[in-house]
């Protein structure tokens, strides 16, 4: 993904990170399964 593309999240937590990322690596999408004894939830995380 784009710095571009991560603006659609409207967090200036991800804003502040992608400003932080090396130039040369880019960041990539992926999500998170997390499954507990009651409840089982997915959310959105990177690999940078």
């Amino acid at each position: 993904m784009t710095p571009e593309d991560f603006k659609k999240y409207k967090s200036e937590y991800i804003d502040y990170l992608v400003s932080q990322q090396s130039k040369k690596y880019k960041v990539i999408p992926c999500v998170e399964r997390l499954a507990y004894s009651y409840s089982d939830m997915t959310e959105y995380a990177s690999i940078s």
